[in-house]
């Protein structure tokens, strides 16, 4: 992967709850618009934006396995503008709401002889 991706990728990861929009990911990385969306449909297949809003959602169901915390808070923390905008990127990544995704993490994890 490109060092600049790298760099970019390694900072946003750290800082999700930081309102990253395409132009500031272009100049962060020292890329223009352009470029950047060109490198990130080489390396990873779809637009800078769909790369961060895939980057916070795993790291909501990180967040939703591993706290109770509430999903404002969670969607505030790792930047979204509201519950109801991280429920619905959410299901679209994931097909169910994020409550239903932390149901079946409990339950999963309540069974039995699961590993």
């Amino acid at each position: 992967v490109d060092p600049r991706l790298a760099n970019l990728w390694s900072t946003v990861s750290g800082r999700l709850g930081e309102p990253w929009d395409n132009e500031r990911m272009a100049a962060f990385s020292h890329l223009s618009h352009e470029h950047l969306r060109r490198l990130c449909h080489r390396y990873y297949g779809c637009s800078p934006r769909q790369r961060l809003t895939t980057l916070r959602l795993r790291r909501a169901c990180e967040f939703l396995m591993l706290t109770e915390g509430k999903l404002s808070a969670i969607a505030a923390n790792i930047g979204f503008s509201d519950s109801f905008s991280f429920s619905q990127a959410f299901k679209r990544e994931f097909g169910v709401s994020p409550s239903l995704y932390r149901q079946r993490i409990a339950r999963s994890a309540a069974l039995p002889g699961v590993a």
